[in-house]
């Protein structure tokens, strides 16, 4: 039977995975907004952030700014009042708005929930990781040789979403997982900057790191399957320091 501290931590990982904004603020307006277009109602609230434990990198420091919030099902807060709150994204422009999905007191330690919260993150981390191995044909370390593009008679589909494929030759130093035929391996990866397949690894002549190779895209690309095996996501490439991480991952998974 689960202990009250181990359903504790389960709910707060689970907080940490789905609430990208974790947060200390105290309340300015209630009621009000921070966002041009968005209408004033009861279930909003002005907020001053105070601490920052988690928040999109890409909004830069949110730390002594105002954000406005949409209050969740707990109690409406008055101008003052101080909380720990766990959001997702809503509106981004010339403010921030976000959805509350739970709401704590404030903390005394304030260092132990950053901790806190940054373990959950690797672990989420790790799971995410431990996926794409677990769905790659070959895991190889390597240095890549050179890259180029691949003839673009290849496949039949063409869209506005074309991957563009470029093929990278790559020298092999260790195969994590799965077979080589010879030293060196053909992989293949999407050139294009399309939103389908903007973050996935560019690679580069002089890249060295681990590689997580997969034969089939899933998904919303499925239609524009890879020449062999490839990178299809941004997990897909693993930098020279993270190779030690990829082997646990690995030898934890064939236990």
């Amino acid at each position: 039977m689960a202990t009250a501290n181990t359903q504790a931590d389960a709910r707060f990982a689970e907080l940490v995975r789905t609430a990208p904004f974790i947060f200390t603020a105290q309340v300015v307006q209630p009621g009000a907004t921070s966002v041009a277009g968005l209408a004033p109602n009861e279930r909003l609230a002005v907020v001053k952030v105070d601490s920052v434990f988690r928040a999109p990198p890409v909004l830069g420091s949110l730390k002594n700014k105002r954000v406005t919030i949409q209050l969740g099902g707990q109690k409406l807060l008055k101008a003052g009042e101080k909380a720990l709150f766990y959001a997702t994204s809503w509106l981004y422009g010339d403010g921030v708005a976000v959805v509350e999905v739970a709401r704590e007191r404030v903390p005394s330690d304030l260092k132990s929930l950053a901790a806190r919260v940054a373990q959950a993150e690797l672990r989420f981390e790790d799971e995410k990781l431990n996926a794409r191995l677990h769905r790659a044909e070959i895991v190889i370390t390597g240095l890549v040789e050179k890259v180029g593009p691949v003839d673009q008679d290849f496949g039949s589909q063409r869209s506005e979403h074309d991957p563009l494929w470029w093929h990278a030759e790559i020298a092999i130093d260790h195969v994590e997982k799965g077979k080589a035929r010879d030293v060196r391996l053909t992989a293949y990866f999407p050139s294009s900057l399309d939103e389908y397949w903007l973050e996935t690894p560019k690679l580069h002549a002089g890249q060295r790191g681990t590689f997580i190779l997969h034969r089939e895209a899933e998904g919303k690309r499925a239609r524009m399957q890879p020449p062999g095996p490839a990178l299809l996501d941004p997990l897909d490439f693993q930098a020279l320091g993270q190779t030690e991480r990829v082997r646990a991952l690995l030898k934890l998974a064939s236990a």
